[in-house]
C-alpha cells in the first residue's frame, strides 16, 4: 500500500509503461504510512513535452498505476494505483500537482468496496491534515491522525474493539539544537481493556521521562533521560510502587546498578567504569543497615573479568579494614590496615601456591618498621572465604548513553 514514510509525494523517476507517443515518465506522488513530514518531502517541478492526459507506471509495491493529466498533460489531476497486495488507492490532486487526498481501498470476497485509509493532505501536498486507517471491516479505526496547528499533531491507536490503545501528543521542536523536527511530547498507552499502562513526557533539551504501571495503577517501572542525552536512569518497583527492587544509573563515563532487598535495603551496588563492553567493574555489598561489608573489583580481560582486589571495611563502613590483591600468574598479597595504636599496615605477600612468605609492618612518616619472613612449613594461607572468589550472576546492562572518555567532553 503507502511506503514507509510519512509522504513521499516524489518518487524517483519510475519506469514507465508508454501507452502515448511521446510518453514521459512524470515524478508520481505517493502517499505513505510514516509518521512526519521532513524538509526533502517537496513537489519536485519538471517541465515535460506535451502528452496524451493518461499514463500508465510501475511503481513499487504496484502491479500498475493509471495517471489522468489536467490539460495542459505534464500535471497530474488523478491516479489510480493497483498494489501489489489487491487493494487499491485513489489519488486526487490539485491544479497545482500538490497531492490533496489519498484512498485506499480493498474488495472484500462478497464483492463489497471498504475504505481501509484515507488520507487528506494540506496545501503543500506533504503533510496529513487527516490521516485514519481502519480495520478490515472498513469501519472500526486502527489509527487517527489530525493536525491541530503547524506545530502540533494529535494521533491515536485503536484497538480492535474501540479502546484506545495509544493517545499521543507530537509537536514540532524548531529550537533544538541538533534534532530539529517532529517529537513525540506526551503519549499514554492502554491496555485492551482500556487500563492505563504506560506515560511518556518529554523534558526539556531531548529528555524524557516514561512510567509503566500494573494493571491496578501501581508503578512498576520508570525511565529518564536527562537533558542532552547525558544521564539515563531506570528502576523497577515491587508490588506498593515505591520500594526500589533495581535502579541502574548511566553517564558518559560510568554505569552503576543497585539492587535492594525485598525490606528496600540496599544488597549491592555494581559499578562499571568506562565502556560496558572492556570497563573495570566494582561490586559492593552491603547489610541490612546499608552499611558497606565487601567491594571485590574486577578487571576486564578479553571479554571476562577477572578478580583483582578484595576489600572488607570496619563495623562501620566508613574505613578499609582488609585489602586484598591478586596478581595474573596467581600470586597475592595482602595489607591489613590494623596495627594497634598506630597509624600503619602490615603488608603480606604470598607464593603462588598460598603460602605467606613475607610479612612487613609499616607506620605512617616512618616507614618499615619490621619485617618477617616465611616458608611454606609454617603453613600460614591466606584467609579468605570462598564465596568472594565466586562472582554472583549478573545482567550487562544496555549502554543507552554512548561512552565518552574523560576529558573528550565538549
Amino acid at each position: 500500500m503507502w511506503n514507509s514514510k510519512l509522504l513521499a509525494p516524489v518518487l524517483a523517476v519510475p519506469v514507465s509503461i508508454r501507452i502515448a507517443v511521446a510518453a514521459v515518465s512524470i515524478c508520481a506522488v505517493a502517499l505513505t504510512a510514516g509518521y512526519y513530514a521532513t524538509a526533502s518531502d517537496t513537489i519536485e517541478d519538471h517541465h515535460f513535452p506535451t502528452r496524451l492526459p493518461i499514463q500508465a507506471e510501475l511503481h513499487d509495491g504496484e502491479d500498475l498505476r493509471n495517471v489522468d493529466f489536467y490539460e495542459d498533460g505534464i500535471t497530474p489531476r488523478n491516479a489510480v494505483a493497483y498494489n501489489s497486495d489487491g487493494t487499491t488507492t485513489n489519488y486526487a490532486y490539485r491544479v497545482d500537482g500538490t497531492l490533496k487526498v489519498a484512498e485506499t481501498i480493498k474488495t472484500l470476497e462478497n464483492g463489497k468496496a471498504i475504505v481501509i485509509r484515507r488520507a487528506d493532505i494540506m496545501p503543500d501536498g506533504v503533510t496529513y491534515e487527516h490521516d485514519v486507517e481502519y480495520f478490515d471491516d472498513g469501519v472500526q479505526m486502527r489509527k487517527e491522525n489530525r493536525l491541530v496547528d503547524a506545530a502540533t499533531q494529535h494521533r491515536k491507536y485503536f484497538y480492535a474493539n474501540g479502546a484506545i490503545r495509544s493517545n499521543q501528543t507530537i509537536v514540532f521542536d524548531s529550537k533544538s539544537y541538533s534534532k530539529k523536527g517532529w517529537k513525540l511530547f506526551i503519549e499514554s498507552t492502554y491496555r485492551v481493556d482500556s487500563t492505563l499502562a504506560s506515560t511518556f513526557k518529554l523534558l526539556e533539551d531531548d529528555g524524557y521521562e516514561r512510567n509503566t504501571y500494573s494493571d491496578k495503577g501501581v508503578l512498576v517501572a520508570s525511565t529518564k533521560m536527562g537533558r542532552w542525552e547525558t544521564n539515563y536512569e531506570e528502576a523497577t518497583f515491587q508490588a506498593d510502587g515505591k520500594t526500589p527492587i533495581r535502579v541502574m544509573k548511566q553517564d558518559h563515563q560510568s554505569t552503576e546498578v543497585l539492587s535492594y532487598r525485598v525490606d528496600g535495603s540496599l544488597a549491592e551496588r555494581r559499578q562499571w567504569f568506562g565502556a560496558l563492553t572492556s570497563a573495570m567493574m566494582t561490586v559492593t555489598e552491603y547489610d541490612t543497615r546499608g552499611i558497606r561489608v565487601l567491594s571485590r573489583n574486577y578487571m576486564s580481560q578479553s571479554d571476562k573479568f577477572r578478580l583483582y582486589t578484595i576489600t572488607e571495611y570496619t563495623a562501620d563502613g566508613k574505613d578499609e579494614l582488609r585489602n586484598i590483591y591478586f596478581e595474573i600468574g596467581g600470586a597475592a598479597s595482602e595489607t591489613n590496615y590494623s596495627l594497634d595504636g598506630e597509624s600503619g599496615w602490615t603488608r603480606r605477600l604470598f607464593s603462588v601456591s598460598g603460602y605467606l612468605e613475607k610479612e612487613m609492618d609499616v607506620i605512617g612518616g616512618k616507614g618499615t618498621v619490621a619485617t618477617r619472613e616465611y616458608t611454606e612449613a609454617d603453613n600460614i594461607r591466606l584467609n579468605l572465604k570462598p564465596e568472594w572468589l565466586v562472582m554472583t550472576e549478573f545482567e550487562t546492562p544496555k549502554q543507552i548513553i554512548p561512552y565518552v572518555p574523560q576529558g573528550m567532553h565538549h
